[in-house]
């Protein structure tokens, strides 16, 4: 079941909460000549997303770090203080609720969803060969999705053996023997045919499993051992309501050609999105069709139209808007003239006065081709 969050716009003192009652603009428009170089390390980083990290990259917008304290259950301890991204083949997949009887549960607090990693050779280098395990518990509504099928169902699977990639904290499970985890994963995504990044599931959700990780009660804070409490004020729990993820999308556009992406984003499923009451969160332009334009030194003359150089567009579908903030962000140009940058989308989960505050959405992210086309006017004779 889709449960979107909509306010009408009433009354102006409403407008700083609601995408769809700010006064933006139709589309938006860059300077090329503002447009900075690009340096190696752009460079580096845009190929590695596109090529290694299967086309999109994904943080928690406000708190990637995750500093040293441990949650107490496994316990799980943080390896580096970070949340990080994982891309590798997935090689297993089972659904574990044994924590259930072990602490009492009712059976649909905790149903982890385990997927077993073996790191591509580029993660492998600073994050180990050995498998790793993501893990997390989906929201009831959520264990239903036929990529991750029920407990007694895994053979079913159908990402088993594909490449995928997953984000959310790094940390040992000592209660499995020191096993290195993404723990609890806060997004899920994987290409789906040979066009790679032409055609990209995503998810993105909050842990569900009780006890764990959105109550400070849940950690250890004494992290040198001395039995007094250390403290970092930047701390939050792991998991907290709302919590905003960022995803960053790789564009490029060559003038050579004139064709310009198109990103199509699908809202598939969704529940608890709370985007729209983040002031913070807002569209760079409005509606649900957003462009990149060139802003034209000259104005047009009265032998054409007037032309209008579209970089990049995004669209979302069906009508997904105000649930996702689209912005263009990181632009560069490379030394053949190449713009690059990123479709930055953003997105608020999870709602703590909700009966079931957990958030997620599933999003469909394909990828067209469009061109820019001038076209000319005859004068009269």
């Amino acid at each position: 079941m889709k449960r979107i969050y909509i306010i009408v716009c009433l009354a102006p003192l409403m407008s700083g909460l609601l995408h769809s009652c700010n006064n933006l603009p139709t589309d938006t428009f860059i300077g090329l000549d503002t447009v900075k170089v690009c340096t190696p390390e752009d460079e580096q980083l845009f190929n590695f997303i596109s090529d290694t990290e299967l086309g999109l990259t994904v943080r928690n917008y406000d708190h990637e770090n995750i500093y040293r304290y441990s949650a107490k259950t496994a316990p799980w301890k943080p390896i580096n203080g970070y949340r990080e991204v994982l891309c590798g083949q997935f090689s297993q997949y089972h659904v574990d609720s044994t924590h259930n009887t072990d602490s009492g549960h009712d059976h649909q607090c905790e149903s982890d969803w385990n997927i077993d990693i073996v790191p591509s050779a580029v993660f492998a280098s600073s994050m180990g060969a050995d498998q790793v395990e993501g893990e997390v518990t989906p929201p009831l509504s959520l264990r239903s999705i036929s990529f991750f099928p029920t407990e007694g169902n895994e053979r079913g699977c159908p990402l088993t053996g594909k490449p995928i990639a997953i984000y959310g904290p790094w940390v040992t499970d000592d209660g499995h023997d020191g096993q290195r985890e993404i723990h609890p994963a806060e997004a899920i995504w994987w290409q789906n045919s040979s066009a790679g990044n032409a055609d990209i599931e995503l998810i993105l959700l909050q842990d569900a499993a009780c006890n764990r990780f959105d109550d400070r009660s849940f950690y250890n804070f004494d992290e040198d051992g001395d039995g007094q409490p250390d403290w970092e004020p930047n701390w939050v729990p792991w998991e907290v309501y709302p919590q905003v993820e960022e995803v960053k999308i790789p564009f490029q556009y060559n003038a050579n050609n004139g064709n310009y992406t198109v990103m199509h984003i699908e809202e598939v499923e969704a529940e608890n999105i709370t985007t729209v009451l983040n002031p913070k969160l807002l569209d760079s332009d409005d509606g649900n069709d957003h462009k990149l334009k060139v802003k034209e030194r000259n104005p047009a003359s009265m032998f054409s139209e007037p032309t209008t150089t579209t970089l990049v567009e995004v669209q979302e579908q069906p009508s997904a808007s105000p649930n996702y903030a689209i912005q263009f962000i990181d632009l560069c140009k490379s030394a053949d003239g190449t713009i690059r940058g990123y479709v930055q989308v953003l997105v608020s989960l999870g709602n703590v006065n909700a009966s079931d505050k957990h958030g997620y959405t599933v999003l469909h992210i394909t990828q067209s081709v469009a061109s820019n086309v001038v076209v000319k006017k005859q004068l009269n004779p």
